[in-house]
């Protein structure tokens, strides 16, 4: 037996999860597991922005406690990226596709009250039973907006930020130049160091 030591990041085993559903959504012909399988990899893209955010400010502020910050998610990444050495990332479009996405995941996953309406055709049968099914069947509105074209956006958005903070980032410290600032780890490139 041999005791493996595994590290922790989040950011890239979310991302892999997301990548993983895409792939079976892409694969799925059954209208039901495209949905399930493109609301899983949207959660889990959600879960891979918020842990790359992290994992980017802990590596400008060792001390930074996730626990203690009581800031909401706009400030947070305001100040992650500012820490970063980062400017106006939050106004380019990699990063309003990445919010819209975190925010259909807001709207399924704080359980708030949606109420929607929708056409249904019912086709010339009699069962009452099947159209009852088909109309239940039918997903509420927040759910609906989750899309594949969505979450294949999505993961290139967050891929692209991840890129962009990576090349252009640093930890913002006064008296040294600019070109000798340590590069900043990529959050969804590479996993956690594993040791046996």
């Amino acid at each position: 037996m041999i005791k493996v030591n595994k590290q922790n990041k989040p950011s890239y085993e979310c991302m892999m999860n997301a990548e993983t559903a895409l792939s079976l959504c892409r694969m799925s012909h059954e209208k039901g597991f495209r949905e399930y399988h493109c609301s899983a990899g949207l959660i889990f893209l959600a879960f891979a922005v918020e842990a790359m955010f992290i994992f980017y400010r802990r590596q400008v502020e060792q001390s930074y406690d996730k626990k203690k910050d009581k800031s909401c998610r706009k400030d947070f990444h305001k100040v992650t990226l500012k820490k970063c050495g980062i400017e106006n990332l939050m106004g380019k479009k990699d990063y309003q596709i990445v919010r819209d996405c975190l925010l259909l995941r807001d709207n399924i996953a704080h359980g708030d009250f949606f109420e929607s309406t929708f056409f249904y055709i019912p086709n010339n049968s009699e069962d009452q039973g099947a159209q009852t099914t088909e109309i239940i069947s039918h997903s509420s509105e927040q759910f609906r907006n989750i899309t594949l074209k969505i979450l294949e956006e999505g993961i290139k958005a967050a891929k692209n930020i991840d890129d962009f903070i990576c090349d252009n980032g640093y930890k913002v410290t006064e008296g040294i130049d600019r070109e000798f600032m340590p590069k900043l780890e990529p959050a969804f490139g590479v996993t956690g160091i594993s040791t046996w």
